[in-house]
């Protein structure tokens, strides 16, 4: 039940092995234990005298070592071994040599029994084995208090253990701005360092504040369309977005089939930067849906989820795994209709680090890649 557990197995394969006061080998047969549909007490223990006795039939089997292939010679078996002693006493030792990876000692006598674990010591550490040690004790108590109940129902953790893991390792909480709009977010950074560098693209650079003055002059809710996608996809994601404008640079086809008004945007040939386009104030919430992205449509139609200001902002803020500030540089080399992209752009703008723009071909390009990295980190 415990290597059950422990590998996340129905089917486990332990050496068994018996040995007395007159054989002293440790000779084990590999038994094969099936612990699929949740079995009771009663029926594993059916199960595994079953499976013992299968097993014991077969000592009587000539095996022709030539029919082994050379490389097959050195594979074990198994991992671990279940050995019963009887009428052997119980003595402490600093040092056993084991066959295998773990092996468990019964050892017992008319009035007594003990359970010895031996392991390899390159495997395993002694923190380890005591905690599989407690496994197996809870294990035995809870077959004799539960034997009606499925085996897989038992609970052997101890509640130290259950509380680190539940508890301790998942307390993952951190505070986040979740009232703020991810435009909210974003615009306090351009109040705080307005001509910090917020976005590199090869010679072309932005601060915050001429960042903040375009993004304004194209403030609308957008839902991210990779023009290299087949045009059905694009068709679909149109019309399941009741999109009602399409934006793009001066240079992309649009396919006939998306039938939208388009707006191109010529980057190179903006109205000057010098005017300070103030930022809107959109009577949107946290709660509200910041964009949609859409699924590959692997199984069927694509699906769009609708993301969140409130979601992203926990994406990218004190989020426990990364510490982003204005002294780094992100890079946003992902597709923009790839959900990653989301931490590309906001983890650089809400956090006053510099965004930089990393090209297609730059990106597919290890060397090119990496002096890209190197250059702008």
């Amino acid at each position: 039940i415990v290597l059950s557990r422990l590998s996340v197995e129905d089917s486990i394969v332990i050496g068994v092995g018996h040995v007395d006061e007159t054989d002293l080998s440790s000779n084990a047969l590999p038994v094969q234990i099936d612990l699929s549909g949740e079995p009771n007490t009663l029926q594993l223990l059916e199960r595994v005298e079953h499976a013992v006795a299968v097993a014991a039939a077969r000592l009587s089997v000539k095996v022709d070592g030539n029919t082994i292939p050379a490389e097959k010679t050195d594979i074990a078996p198994y991992q671990a071994a279940f050995y019963s002693h009887n009428g052997l006493s119980q003595s402490p030792a600093d040092y056993v040599s084991v066959e295998c990876d773990l092996e468990v000692h019964l050892l017992q006598d008319k009035e007594n029994a003990a359970v010895s674990i031996y392991y390899a010591t390159a495997l395993f550490n002694k923190e380890t084995v005591e905690r599989y040690a407690g496994y197996l004790k809870a294990v035995l108590a809870n077959m004799v208090a539960n034997g009606g109940h499925s085996v897989t129902t038992f609970d052997i953790m101890s509640p130290v253990e259950k509380t680190l893991l539940l508890e301790t390792w998942n307390k993952t909480a951190t505070e986040f701005p979740a009232d703020h709009c991810i435009h909210q977010l974003f615009e306090q950074r351009v109040e705080k360092a307005p001509n910090n560098v917020a976005v590199i693209h090869g010679e072309h650079v932005l601060t915050y504040l001429e960042l903040n003055c375009r993004a304004n002059g194209l403030a609308r809710q957008f839902v991210e369309a990779d023009p290299k996608a087949p045009v059905e996809r694009q068709a679909f994601i149109a019309k399941d977005s009741a999109a009602v404008l399409l934006v793009t640079d001066v240079k992309t086809e649009i396919p006939s089939l998306l039938n939208l008004p388009v707006l191109r945007i010529d980057a190179d040939n903006l109205p000057s930067l010098e005017i300070n386009v103030g930022s809107l104030r959109p009577s949107t919430s946290a709660q509200d849906t910041a964009y949609i992205m859409y699924t590959s449509g692997s199984t069927g139609l694509p699906k769009g989820v609708m993301v969140s200001h409130c979601g992203i902002a926990r994406l990218v803020i004190n989020n426990g795994f990364t510490d982003i500030g204005p002294d780094d540089s992100v890079a946003f080399s992902t597709n923009p209709s790839f959900d990653p992209s989301t931490f590309d752009v906001w983890a650089a703008l809400v956090n006053g680090a510099r965004m930089v723009i990393i090209d297609n071909d730059t990106y597919l390009d290890a060397h090119r890649l990496a002096e890209a990295l190197s250059h702008y980190q």
